[in-house]
């Protein structure tokens, strides 16, 4: 203990071997700490023991070095740590214990490096990197590695890196990449970590790709990435739990989970805020009868890309995600029953809904705003979506554009009643000038609810009705047809009724009663035309309905033209309310 050496300390050479602790408690090494090729043992706790240790130049425990017992480097500060092709194994907890570890040159734990037991490394500050590059750390029953509250420029757990056990990285400092390029990590205990980087604060890029393989969850939650997540060509499992746990992740740049990037297990990237893109092309998430994909609440100025390949076993959720630019469906595949569950989702540029197959599940997108609709009929499935309170444009004039019967027969397939969906279709045609194709729309909404709306008997009668004689106030020329062929018709009637006898005169001072057509001073003749049109008319006065009846004692034609001048009186009325009801109609629509 308190050992002070002016130049170097040599516990080397591959004849040297110490059977029991080495202990160098505080010691003071001006020079190297050289324990190359040695042999370092002990039947139980410390090989070596070198709390506080302080070391000017570089701590050598590699080139075969190997140790049967703890090493002990707790707030030791050392120039440089190297154990590339050292081994460390401990029968206790830790293998090697280096907590608050203060090293100015770099942690190498590389190439060859095997630990057997917890490598622990909390609130390490190291100035340059942690390489454990090609290392080996094993240890199943608990933490491989941990290394929480680290602070470092760098940290490399990539090509060759294995960890049987949890590696912890928790509110990590990391001020520029953080590589796992090609790393293993394995903690098959059921709903174990597999790589825990809660918290992590990454100045650059966290590298979890090409080859990435981790078995077991790996954690994001709350980490801040500078310039990207990219997991491309990963392979995430965590059966029955999370595969890749990202809530409230942030970073100003991208997030990749493409090009053959796999999840066996749930992906979450709830309340996430990604500056750039959230890139899944040619992504596979699989979580059957569960949630395989997450994003509710995420954020992004950017893109979603979940196309070209993009597949979903299980749940895809984007409850109230806001994409400020296109949310990119194009050639994706949704399996499974869960659906989407989009409800109040906003995209403010396109969402491209061009599947290969309709989804297997619900479509939901209820109450969601989205500025551009481009998508085929063909991609929803029947039945199966909903868009109530759904406020969107679907695109218009263009090679994209879906016909207006196809985008009705689209509407009346939705789950219920989607009125704001028509509503809005009605104002994009109307806005693009195709009034008599909005007016279409409009009637066909209100057509539909009749057919699904919760209405009742009288509302459907009188919903019935409208439609019949005005349209919904759109076809308001329809009871001036009727009015004119009722018109002439009766016209017809009347004449041959006056050609026969059966028309006269009600006047009560008419001594005796005249016969149409004859007429005296002060009373008026009889003309069939004015006499008809008057009766369908309410409220028209041109003298004939007042003077001049059918003849119902002449059985059976008087009598009949005298009950067809009172369906003549009910059907004008009839005409007039419709027409009434169906100005107030468009004038309140409008």
């Amino acid at each position: 203990d308190d050992l002070r050496v002016g130049g170097s300390l040599f516990l080397d050479g591959e004849n040297f071997h110490a059977q029991g602790e080495v202990c160098l408690r505080s010691a003071r090494i001006e020079g190297l700490l050289n324990c190359r090729q040695a042999r370092f043992g002990t039947r139980s706790g410390y090989s070596i023991g070198a709390d506080h240790i302080e070391v000017g130049g570089d701590v050598l425990l590699e080139d075969g070095f190997r140790a049967d017992g703890e090493v002990c480097l707790q707030w030791a500060k050392v120039g440089r740590l190297r154990a590339t092709g050292g081994s460390i194994t401990s029968s206790s907890t830790y293998a090697l214990h280096a907590d608050a570890l203060r090293a100015q040159n770099g942690v190498y734990l590389d190439r060859g490096f095997h630990a057997t037991g917890t490598v622990r490394l909390v609130g390490a500050n190291i100035t340059g990197e942690l390489c454990c590059t090609g290392g080996s750390f094993r240890n199943p029953s608990h933490r491989a590695l941990d290394a929480e509250r680290i602070v470092a420029e760098d940290v490399y757990l990539d090509r060759g890196f294995s960890a049987h056990g949890e590696v912890r990285f928790n509110d990590a400092e990391i001020s520029r990449q953080f590589n796992a390029t090609r790393g293993e990590f394995c903690n098959d205990r059921g709903g174990e970590d597999a790589l825990n980087c809660d918290g992590l604060r990454c100045g650059g890029a966290v590298f979890l790709n090409d080859g990435f393989s981790a078995t077991g969850s790996v954690r994001l939650t709350g980490a801040k990435v500078g310039t990207e997540l990219n997991c491309t060509s990963g392979l995430f499992r965590a059966l029955g739990g999370r595969a890749l746990f990202a809530d409230g992740l942030n970073t100003p740049g991208y997030v990749y989970l493409d090009k053959d990037f796999r999840a066996r297990g749930e992906v979450r990237f709830a309340r996430a805020t990604i500056g750039r893109q959230l890139v899944c092309t040619n992504g596979l998430f699989d979580n059957q009868h569960g949630t395989a994909l997450d994003l509710t609440g995420l954020i992004t100025p950017g893109d979603v890309l979940a196309n070209e390949g993009f597949r979903v076993n299980g749940g895809l959720r984007m409850r109230n995600a806001d994409i400020a630019r296109d949310l990119n469906f194009s050639q994706a595949q949704m399996h499974g029953a869960e659906g989407l569950d989009a409800r109040g989702i906003k995209v403010g540029g396109r969402l491209i809904w061009k599947l290969d197959q309709p989804p297997e599940g619900p479509v939901d997108l209820s109450f969601g705003q989205i500025s551009r609709l481009v998508d085929t009929v063909s991609s929803w499935p029947s039945g199966k979506y909903a868009l109530a309170g759904l406020n969107y444009r679907p695109t218009m004039g263009s090679p994209d554009e879906v016909p207006v019967d196809q985008r009705l027969a689209w509407l009346q397939g939705t789950k219920d009643y989607a009125g704001t969906a028509y509503e809005q279709l009605a104002q994009a045609y109307r806005l693009s000038g195709q009034e008599s194709t909005a007016e279409k729309v409009s009637i066909a909404s209100l057509q539909d609810l009749r057919s699904r709306g919760n209405l009742r008997g009288r509302a459907r009668a009188w919903n019935k009705f409208l439609d019949t004689t005005v349209g919904y106030g759109y076809r308001l020329h329809r009871p001036f047809v009727a009015l004119l062929v009722l018109g002439l018709l009766g016209t017809f009637f009347y004449y041959l009724g006056e050609r026969a006898g059966l028309i006269y005169g009600t006047g009560g001072s008419l001594k005796p009663p005249l016969d149409a057509p004859a007429c005296r001073p002060g009373y008026p003749c009889f003309y069939p035309a004015v006499y008809s049109f008057q009766l369908l008319i309410p409220g028209l006065d041109l003298r004939q309905a007042g003077f001049w009846l059918p003849n119902s004692n002449s059985k059976p034609w008087g009598l009949l033209l005298m009950l067809y001048t009172w369906v003549m009186i009910v059907l004008g009325w009839v005409l007039a309310t419709a027409v009434v009801a169906g100005i107030t109609q468009l004038f309140r629509r409008r």
